[in-house]
């Protein structure tokens, strides 16, 4: 296991650990798991991104924009638009086809 130190501003400093015993963890514990819901956003935009890049680019884009404004507290409106245009594009492939009772993977 790692060692890391940072440097914060003393009243961010205090926030965290006031966050930290509220939630009844350590300050090593709620960097902890800060770090892991910061990897979490990333691989997410990562796999987005990639996804976008097998389909339509721009698509993919509004996806991450308007999951964007969902994920900063805007109304359930943007979520039914962002369903409507993955609907429309072909960023909502299957990923399993049934055909005659068999399963087939796509492209296959």
């Amino acid at each position: 296991m790692a060692t890391l130190t940072i440097r914060l501003p003393d009243d961010k400093h205090e926030r965290l650990r006031q966050l930290a015993e509220r939630r009844s963890i350590s300050m090593n514990k709620l960097i902890e798991e800060l770090s892991t819901v910061a990897l979490a956003e990333f691989d997410a935009e990562t796999r987005f991104r990639a996804r976008a890049a097998l389909g339509s680019r721009g698509n993919g884009l509004i996806l991450l924009r308007n999951l964007k404004a969902l994920a900063s507290g805007h109304s359930l409106q943007v979520l039914a638009e962002v369903m409507t245009q993955l609907a429309d594009s072909h960023l909502l492939r299957p990923r399993i086809h049934v055909s005659q009772g068999n399963t087939v993977l796509p492209g296959g």
